[in-house]
C-alpha cells in the first residue's frame, strides 16, 4: 500500500512508433495502464501488456471486446490475462506484426465507440491531480 494517495495521470514516454497509434487508442481509457508493447518481437508478433483494475473488467475488454475486435477486422490475435504475485491482472495482445495497422484501426474504432468505458479525453485525473496539488 502506498504511503501517500495515488491519483491517475497520463505520462509521456517512448514507445515503438508504429505502436504509438494503438497505445494511444487503449491509454484513453480511464484507469489502463500500458505496461510494455513491442511492434515486433523475434516471432514477428506485436503485442502490449497492460492492467485495468479488476480480474472481470480486464478480462471483459480483452475477451469480449478487443479480441472480436481484431478478429472481425480480419486480424488473427491472441489475449491472456495473468496474475503474478497477487498483482493487478495483466492484459496481453498479441498478434502478427504484419496486421498492425488493421489492429491499430480496429482498436481505435472500438475505443471510440465502445459504450460503458470511461474516456480520459481531456486528461480529467491531470486536473484531478493539479487540483489537489495545489
Amino acid at each position: 500500500m502506498p504511503e501517500h494517495e495515488q491519483v491517475w495521470v497520463k505520462v509521456n514516454t517512448e514507445v515503438d512508433r508504429r505502436m504509438a497509434r494503438l497505445v494511444l487508442a487503449l491509454s484513453s481509457l480511464d484507469g489502463l495502464q500500458t505496461l510494455q508493447s513491442c511492434e515486433c518481437n523475434k516471432q514477428g508478433e506485436a503485442y502490449i501488456h497492460f492492467w485495468y483494475g479488476s480480474w472481470e473488467r480486464t478480462s471483459n475488454l480483452v475477451f469480449a471486446e478487443i479480441i472480436p475486435a481484431l478478429e472481425s477486422a480480419g486480424v488473427s490475435a491472441t489475449g491472456s490475462v495473468e496474475v503474478f504475485n497477487g498483482s493487478l491482472p495483466t492484459a496481453r495482445i498479441g498478434f502478427n506484426a504484419t496486421a498492425l495497422e488493421k489492429a491499430t484501426a480496429a482498436i481505435e474504432t472500438l475505443v471510440a465507440t465502445a459504450s460503458g468505458y470511461a474516456h480520459s479525453s481531456g486528461y480529467s485525473h491531470d486536473r484531478e491531480y493539479k487540483e489537489q496539488a495545489y
